[in-house]
């Protein structure tokens, strides 16, 4: 991907931890309904996650596009 694709990856890559940051309060309060709940939301987000990655592409022992012209070529 362009720079500017990665940069605004990591950017949302930021946000999206921020807010996890704030829900795991609530999440840690759910054991108060059910011991398992934490757990099994924590399980399900890294076994979705794991699986999302099968979808990226493999990029090792390419060069990096650097912007969108190098994209297309």
């Amino acid at each position: 991907m362009p720079t500017t694709v990665r940069a605004a990856g990591v950017g949302s890559s930021s946000l999206v931890s921020k807010i996890g940051g704030t829900l795991s309060t609530t999440v840690a309060a759910l054991a108060d309904i059910h011991p398992a709940i934490p757990t099994l939301i924590f399980t399900v987000m890294a076994i979705t996650s794991g699986a999302l990655t099968m979808f990226l592409p493999e990029t090792r022992g390419r060069k990096m596009p650097e912007n969108f012209d190098d994209v297309e070529k």
